[in-house]
């Protein structure tokens, strides 16, 4: 399992350059595995504390600072957000294309293109918080970082 998250997220980094390059798609369930790596190294990357990541477990979302990067660090590790803090409605419809099990593919652009939609923040951190708190809004099981 390790091999094939690691090797995805290969992908992921090459696919602007290899449009042919493809992986398994994932289910709900094993997209929740996929980004496993990604919040292991925003952990770190952020500082997040230990209570915090237990109150996301049990979803809620307390409005922390850090709670809100932790959120930046992961859309732009998983290219749905760009270096300069902004969100890429084509990079998240073409992740959904390359990852997600086409049963579940047009529930889930469905509800980026909606939360894309509602966004406003300008600040990175706080237009991440937002787009996450968008998703679990509008359908809590998409929302695979809890």
């Amino acid at each position: 399992m390790k091999f094939a998250v690691f090797t995805c997220l290969m992908v992921l980094l090459v696919v602007q350059h290899y449009p042919l390059v493809q992986c398994k798609k994932m289910n709900i369930e094993e997209l929740k595995g996929f980004t496993k790596p990604l919040t292991k190294t925003c952990k770190t990357k952020t500082g997040i504390s230990e209570a915090t990541l237990a109150q996301i477990a049990k979803r809620e979302f307390p409005p922390d600072p850090v709670l809100k990067c932790y959120f930046r660090c992961i859309a732009q590790m998983g290219k749905m957000m760009d270096k300069k803090g902004n969100l890429v409605l084509e990079n998240m419809i073409k992740q959904v294309e390359l990852l997600i099990v086409d049963d579940i593919s047009p529930r889930v652009k469905s509800v980026f293109t909606e939360c894309f939609g509602e966004m406003t923040a300008e600040e990175s951190c706080q237009l991440a918080f937002d787009f996450i708190m968008c998703i679990e809004r509008i359908d809590q099981e998409l929302n695979i970082i809890v």
